[in-house]
Parts: structure tokens; C-alpha cells; sequence
């Protein structure tokens, strides 16, 4: 899930810290920055999709008065995911930051 890819790209980027204060060429660390942030982006481009189609949901439960506990669900989905893709940019925002040092 999205933890435990957030506890791996963190041990990834200590890597690439240490790598960089050990003398690794920025190629190299641009090349590890690169595989690191495929997988984050690869899951927001997911995540943009499943709240597309999320809203949609909602759009149509209101439209034809759903009722309450059915939208309260969608409304709780759209919630979750709102939140796991606050971690993912994190992620993002955290290989950008070790990139602008290379």
C-alpha cells in the first residue's frame, strides 16, 4: 500500500543521500531519482482516474437522490483516497527535493 511504498522510497532516498555524499556521479543519482519516482507517478495517474470516476458517482447518486448511507460511502471513498493522494505528493515533493541537489 501506500505506507509501505512511502517507508520504501524514504529508505530510497537515504540511499541516494549517501550515495551523493559519497561521491556518485549525478547521472547516476538522476538514474536512481528516475526509478524511484516511476512507481509514485504511475499510482497518482491511478489515483486521478479512480476519483474521476468517484465523482461521477457522486454526481449521478445526487442527481438520482441515492440514498443517504449509499452517498455517505462515496463521500468516504472520495475521502480516503483525497488523503492517500496527499501522501503520494509528499513522495513526490521528497524525490524532488533530492533531485535539486544533484
Amino acid at each position: 500500500g501506500v505506507l509501505e511504498e512511502m517507508f520504501a522510497l524514504n529508505g530510497e532516498l537515504d540511499e541516494i543521500r549517501a550515495a551523493r555524499e559519497a561521491g556518485a556521479s549525478p547521472e547516476q543519482i538522476r538514474a536512481r531519482l528516475d526509478a524511484a519516482r516511476r512507481p509514485i507517478e504511475e499510482r497518482a495517474a491511478r489515483q486521478e482516474a479512480q476519483l474521476e470516476a468517484l465523482f461521477q458517482r457522486w454526481d449521478k447518486q445526487v442527481a438520482e437522490q441515492a440514498p443517504r448511507d449509499v452517498q455517505r460511502a462515496t463521500l468516504e471513498s472520495i475521502r480516503r483516497l483525497l488523503q492517500e493522494r496527499s501522501y503520494i505528493a509528499n513522495l513526490a515533493a521528497a524525490a524532488s527535493r533530492e533531485g535539486g541537489q544533484s
